[in-house]
């Protein structure tokens, strides 16, 4: 056991330092994708189908305009968005967008959204 005088002595990984750290590590889990889209890494999400055939080119364009799936901003989704192209068929709810390639969910968002006039 360390000399606990010692302010030099290695602090012992204790029972309630480890339920501390594995709490704040399981609190932090859900911000994963956030923090992985932070690191300039595009999220994608599996919401629509399609992301798959996307380029890393296509990916980065939506990553710069920060989409995402589901709107973090009240009332602004991209089914109510200018730029939002309805969907096409009944396969998936998806639409897409005149800004960028790729499907887009009707509950999504990104940083170029304007109001349907």
């Amino acid at each position: 056991m360390p000399d606990r005088s010692d302010p030099l002595a290695p602090d012992p990984f204790t029972r309630r330092r480890f339920i501390a750290v594995s709490g704040a590590a399981l609190g932090l889990a859900p911000l994963a994708p956030l923090l992985a889209g932070c690191a300039g890494d595009p999220v994608v999400s599996a919401t629509c189908p399609g992301y798959a055939a996307l380029t890393p080119e296509q990916l980065q364009t939506r990553a710069t305009l920060a989409y995402v799936d589901v709107t973090p901003e009240l009332g602004k989704l991209c089914s109510n968005c200018k730029f939002y192209n309805l969907p096409t068929g009944q396969t998936s709810p998806c639409g897409g967008c005149q800004l960028f390639q790729g499907p887009v969910a009707p509950g999504g968002y990104c940083t170029s959204w304007a109001s349907r006039a």
